[in-house]
């Protein structure tokens, strides 16, 4: 047993596994702690790492006639480009437009993998492989050539990329940076008394640009390393594995709801009433903002009553996921009619979503814990890759679309309006109504100090992360 623990722990195997894994990690995480040395949270380390990627593999595949020395350095310098590129967008709304650089980062994280998805999957890029047959049915990346292969090295049959080895060098000329130069010295002097800062003449807005260009470039390098040490390839930010996808069910059942000009084009079908899809471009257009933009609305609704009481709540999404799984698993497995069932699957998702915002809001007001860092363990911990995704594959919810699903509805007063009347759905007529409610709040939200003032929070998340 001694040995199987020995080997399952720190045999040359798992050591090589825990390096592959432990390589991008030390990137993003030096790509948080550059900016948080500043006060700034970059929370699109995983976005940088992908541009990074993107951009060194077209280096690479570029350069391939150059020696190996000048490829690699092509691809760190064209990652660590691509990462400071992505995190100078937030950097830029920070400095200029006093933007939220968490909300800004965190959203370009999806962004910068349906950049990566899009180049792979539904493209034919430069990244794709189109050389044969098999590659335009089953996408793939191109290889990188022999010159963009980063080289290792074993220690006791141990294999360490150079990639690890260039995180840790990383690592220790940041150290530097931040302690032996004036560049660092402002830094933490801006980051402790950003006023002070600016009273003693040290320009705010170019250090957060500079800071933020530095994070994004150290994910960036994440980026080269993870395609120079072990893809080899520019491969998709996500799996197109449907099975694998445990709210494919929900989706589905989501897609039968939806008004038919929402579905697309090519399984659009004329409804009850006889009314036929017009497919101009704005109809498009106004049609997908409301299907995509009403979880979302929910989500700031939730987030805004939350912020009112002075916490800030990165944990939506789990909360979203795993009110959808429920609420669908409500829909399949309870009997009754159509709007019975709906308006319980309805409860049972503002349950399963409270609960999970009283554990942030434990957390938060008694234990007194890292709003940010409570809402993100949240997001991972009931995220796409953590209880939801358990809670889809042990309740078989991919296995058939919902039995019941909402009907649009046009309200009378509004169906004779051009283009956007007759696509109202009845979900976002709710929406509509959810931004008075929370701007008529009952409770107060008290921010002083006492039992009061816990109260108010309390109530405060528990509403606003039901919706």
């Amino acid at each position: 047993m001694a040995h199987g623990c020995y080997t399952g722990f720190v045999g040359s195997q798992s050591l090589n596994e825990t390096f592959i894994a432990a390589t991008p990690l030390v990137f993003t995480g030096l790509c948080a702690a550059i900016a948080f040395r500043m006060q700034l949270f970059n929370i699109g380390g995983e976005g940088q790492l992908y541009a990074g990627a993107i951009l060194a593999a077209a280096a690479a595949l570029l350069l391939h006639s150059l020696p190996m020395a000048v490829v690699i350095a092509a691809m760190v310098l064209a990652g660590a480009a691509g990462g400071a590129a992505l995190a100078l967008i937030p950097g830029f709304l920070r400095a200029f437009l006093s933007t939220n650089e968490i909300i800004t980062s965190l959203m370009l994280n999806y962004v910068a993998a349906l950049v990566l998805n899009y180049l792979i999957f539904d493209s034919l890029s430069y990244w794709r492989d189109t050389s044969t047959p098999e590659a335009k049915v089953f996408p793939q990346g191109k290889m990188l050539p022999a010159s963009g292969t980063w080289p290792s090295w074993t220690l006791h049959g141990v294999l360490v990329p150079l990639g690890f080895l260039l995180g840790i060098a990383l690592a220790a000329l940041v150290w530097l940076l931040y302690s032996r130069t004036r560049f660092g010295f402002e830094v933490q002097v801006i980051g402790d008394s950003p006023r002070a800062a600016t009273y003693a003449g040290m320009r705010t807005r170019r250090k957060i640009l500079a800071v933020m260009a530095l994070s994004g470039a150290a994910a960036g390098i994440g980026g080269a390393s993870q395609d120079g040490d072990f893809r080899h390839l520019l491969d998709g930010a996500r799996r197109r594995d449907a099975g694998a996808d445990p709210l494919l069910g929900a989706r589905r059942g989501v897609a039968r709801a939806l008004p038919h000009p929402v579905r697309p084009p090519a399984r659009a079908r004329a409804g009850a009433r006889g009314c036929r899809m017009n497919n101009s471009i704005l109809v498009v257009v106004l049609a997908s903002a409301v299907v995509y933009g009403t979880p979302l609305l929910y989500a700031a609704l939730g987030e805004l009553l939350a912020e009112r009481s002075g916490v800030l709540n990165l944990g939506v999404e789990g909360m979203m996921l795993v009110g959808a799984v429920m609420g669908f698993w409500a829909v399949q497995r309870i009997d009754g009619s159509g709007s019975a069932v709906l308006a319980l699957a309805l409860g049972v998702a503002a349950l399963a979503g409270a609960s999970m915002a009283l554990i942030h809001a434990f957390l938060v007001v008694t234990l007194r814990a890292n709003q940010i860092v409570s809402g993100l363990a949240l997001t991972i911990f009931a995220g796409a890759a953590g209880l939801s995704s358990y809670l889809g594959n042990d309740l078989h919810l991919a296995d058939s679309p919902a039995k019941h699903a909402f009907h649009p509805v046009a309200p009378s007063s509004l169906q004779d309006l051009p283009v956007v009347g007759p696509r109202r759905p009845r979900r976002m007529q709710w929406a509509s109504t959810s931004p008075a409610t929370a701007m008529r709040t009952r409770w107060p939200v008290v921010r002083s100090p006492g039992s009061a003032a816990r109260r108010s929070a309390w109530r405060s998340r528990r509403s606003g992360w039901t919706a």
